[in-house]
């Protein structure tokens, strides 16, 4: 009998019977395929790529080696049949194709769903996600707005409340949604007295999920920012921009300025009684792309 580890599992190798590292592990469907292909060539030194490709029906024999590579892509029609080859189990399978779509997808509202999908997945065999709390937060932009408003209320907290105080449009079901995530998470609870309050629970970060949910949630803010400009006078909202020619190395500077400038006005909250829930936003992008770098990231 023999033991060894890798990197997202671990693999338990006992004459031909093998552990394989579970995908639930796996941000990266590239990364499991090598991990396993690494496991079953641990313990049958004649297993190879070609091997693997036939048995998932790959015409080309180097196939999966590229997919590993990153040279080639995995089909979504292809997935059955490689599941099949890999012996996953039904749940294991829709997880796979969650991570085939999610590095295909360009839209940040189907990365949401598709990492929900893979967190209940997840959850459903009891693996605690790191991140996964920060990620059901930020997926609807109303859970920020209603936690703070919560925080800011001398009031009852009721679903009308919520609704009639908010200058988005918030639907019933949105807020019930809303109200629920963020108990779930331990953010708020409910209270006798104020219908709802919050709590000091802190929320672990977890930067591969977290960035997926901020990227959608950011979005919806810059929705909410074209909206305000017709919906509010300017007594209520300021909006400027500038336009200007800079060197990247200016634009690491002009980061770190809205690092400072975030961390001062987070130091404001607490020095005046607050009257409303604001938003502000930070954007920063080229217009052009006529240096070696913006080519590069074009693709050109």
């Amino acid at each position: 009998m023999w033991f060894f580890v890798l990197k997202n599992g671990y693999i338990k190798c006992m004459s031909n019977a093998i552990q394989l590292p579970s995908i639930l592990r796996y941000k990266s469907y590239r990364e499991f395929l090598k991990d396993w292909f690494d496991a079953k060539k641990e313990c049958s030194n004649s297993f190879s790529h070609r091997r693997l490709a036939q048995l998932a029906g790959f015409k080309s024999p180097n196939f999966i080696l590229l997919i590993i590579q990153g040279k080639r892509n995995l089909g979504l029609k292809t997935i059955p049949t490689l599941a099949k080859a890999l012996k996953l189990k039904r749940y294991e399978e829709q997880y796979l194709d969650c991570l085939v779509r999610l590095e295909q997808s360009d839209s940040s509202k189907e990365k949401t769903k598709l990492v929900s999908k893979m967190l209940r997945i997840k959850a459903s065999k009891g693996i605690d996600e790191l991140g996964a709390d920060l990620f059901k937060l930020y997926s609807q932009s109303e859970n920020i707005l209603i936690k703070e408003m919560i925080d800011l209320s001398n009031d009852k907290v009721t679903d009308e409340w919520i609704a009639q105080s908010s200058n988005k449009d918030l639907s019933k079901a949105q807020i019930k949604h809303a109200l629920k995530t963020l108990c779930e998470i331990g953010l708020i609870k409910e209270s006798d007295e104020k219908g709802y309050v919050s709590t000091q629970k802190i929320i672990r970060s977890g930067d591969d999920l977290f960035s997926v949910a901020l990227s959608n949630f950011q979005q919806s803010m810059l929705q909410q920012a074209l909206d305000s400009l017709s919906m509010l006078d300017g007594s209520r909202r300021d909006t400027s921009s500038l336009t200007m020619r800079l060197s990247w190395k200016q634009i690491e500077h002009v980061k770190e300025k809205f690092k400072e400038l975030k961390k001062e006005l987070i130091a404001l909250e607490d020095q005046e009684v607050p009257d409303e829930v604001f938003q502000i936003n930070f954007q920063l992008f080229p217009l052009t792309r006529l240096s070696p770098k913006m080519k590069l990231v074009s693709g050109e």
